[in-house]
């Protein structure tokens, strides 16, 4: 009877053991696994914020191809040249939006700040347009 006490006492700190094992083996998983997602994460997160960055620059470049077009009396292209800003402003709007909640806010209000300067310098453009244009607009249109 005394030894069967003893088996069944062993057997009974075998299994403590190997439980305690099994748990310090799963948090250690855990931990890894939390580290993964983390560097996965940071490593996305990375590559949207240059396809943002990117879309923006596009963007600038537009809008100063746009006001030189304009300062040049070639209204009509400075007119596409915003449209082309524009559509990468909003480019750069979806790719936020896509990323992660925090951020986006941030760049959903520059996205409307972009908008709301290239949507006034089109208006003006166009209303310049429908005053007549210039010479060099009127030669565009033919070709």
């Amino acid at each position: 009877m005394r030894c069967l006490s003893l088996i069944i006492l062993l057997a009974f700190i075998a299994l403590l053991a190997i439980t305690a094992y099994n748990y310090t083996q799963i948090e250690h998983l855990k931990s890894q696994i939390s580290k993964m997602k983390s560097e996965t994460a940071s490593r996305s997160a990375s590559d949207e914020n240059k396809d943002i960055n990117a879309a923006l620059e596009r963007a600038k470049t537009h809008l100063s191809n746009a006001r030189k077009l304009s300062d040049k009396g070639e209204k009509i292209k400075a007119v596409h040249e915003l449209d082309e800003a524009l559509r990468q402003v909003e480019a750069a709007s979806n790719i936020a939006k896509k990323a992660a909640s925090d951020t986006s806010g941030k760049l959903t209000e520059t996205w409307e700040k972009m908008r709301k300067e290239t949507n006034k310098a089109l208006k003006e453009l166009s209303e310049q347009i429908e005053k007549g244009g210039t010479k060099r607009d009127s030669e565009n249109k033919r070709n």
